[in-house]
């Protein structure tokens, strides 16, 4: 009798950026398993940026504060959800401007944008879910050609 794979993971951790990469590699394991080692790159690249944010800006560094995520791989889709303990940000004004190309932060929206087939914020802004194509194709070139 085979053994179903496993279609998502689960993740509560303290706000501390040597999580990120655990959390990565499990990530890997899961999309290999699931024969869309294809995502990788896009998979890390948001999961890398929207941790990070979660970390630094949501929860201020604040160890003790909670960043919550978690991935599903469905049959079009993987969904990812990253929480944070944090008060939010003004996600619909920061989504009408470009970054200044001089800043160190600020590019998570285009990033979400250009390797996410979907996007949404909840009402605070404390919590993003990325809608990410199952395909070989990341969504960023194929929207170009």
């Amino acid at each position: 009798m085979s053994q179903r794979l496993p279609t998502g993971l689960d993740w509560t951790m303290p706000s501390e950026l040597s999580r990120v990469d655990g959390i990565c590699q499990e990530t890997h394991a899961l999309l290999h398993a699931h024969q869309q080692a294809a995502l990788v790159f896009t998979m890390d690249l948001l999961l890398r940026e929207f941790l990070n944010n979660a970390i630094i800006h949501g929860n201020k560094n604040v160890h003790a504060k909670q960043v919550q995520a978690a991935l599903r791989i469905g049959r079009k889709w993987v969904v990812l959800r990253i929480r944070d303990e944090g008060r939010g940000f003004k996600w619909r004004k920061a989504s009408q401007r470009l970054p200044d190309e001089t800043a160190t932060s600020g590019r998570g929206l285009m990033i979400g944008k250009a390797y996410a087939g979907r996007m949404r914020y909840n009402q605070a802004g404390n919590e993003i879910t990325l809608w990410i194509p199952k395909s070989t194709t990341p969504p960023c070139l194929s929207k170009h050609t």
